[in-house]
């Protein structure tokens, strides 16, 4: 049994070559960029505490949900329906 060996890669013209050459180029040269940003900005102990502030947040929201029954689908769509303020739950 003969094994092809031909590889299943295309052959890209010049400027196929260039484009992709290109794209690589700016995608690391973006990558490099953003990631000094992200480490500079996740630095701050600001933006440390906010996030923990908002998974806190979180939490007692959803525990609150709970408390008031308000967990499953059933229930969110009785709630929206019961509240003059909203428009009425219409399944589509």
């Amino acid at each position: 049994m003969k094994t092809n060996n031909k590889s299943k890669k295309q052959n890209l013209t010049e400027e196929q070559q260039l484009n992709e050459f290109f794209g690589k180029l700016v995608t690391a040269i973006f990558k490099n960029k953003a990631g000094k940003i992200a480490k500079g900005v996740f630095s701050d102990p600001r933006l440390g505490s906010a996030f923990d502030k908002y998974v806190e947040d979180t939490k007692q929201f959803k525990n609150k949900l709970k408390r008031l029954g308000l967990t499953s689908r059933e229930d969110l769509k009785n709630a929206i329906n019961n509240d003059p303020n909203l428009k009425p739950f219409v399944e589509l």
